[in-house]
């Protein structure tokens, strides 16, 4: 293998690990910033290996805006959850709102 083929497939494998810690952070956290932060992980990582792999510029662009567009909306709705509910943890907000629901009628 040359000095490329082996710096080409570094670079591929620091990237996936980006994209499969960021996914797994993502999914496994109760903190919505954990969460937004893990997918962030993913996206750059998944940057990366579009980058590695040959993407043309208006691919990588286009990237980088759904991954700032992504980080805008998940930050607007963290402060709208923090807002209302005083806290950033998923099962204290699902607490919440099962607390909040009338209890459905059985028959």
């Amino acid at each position: 293998m040359t000095a490329q083929a082996v710096a080409l497939t570094l670079v591929l494998g620091v990237a996936l690990a980006m994209l499969f810690a960021g996914a797994a952070t993502a999914l496994v956290s109760a903190n919505i910033v954990k969460r937004i932060a893990g997918v962030m992980i993913a996206l750059v990582g998944a940057m990366l290996c579009l980058a590695a792999l040959g993407a043309g510029a208006q691919t990588l662009v286009a990237a980088v805006a759904i991954a700032l567009a992504y980080c805008a909306i998940g930050a607007a709705l963290l402060v709208r959850v923090q807002e209302a509910y005083g806290e950033a943890e998923t099962p204290e907000a699902n607490k919440a709102d099962f607390a909040e629901e009338p209890r459905e009628p059985r028959s």
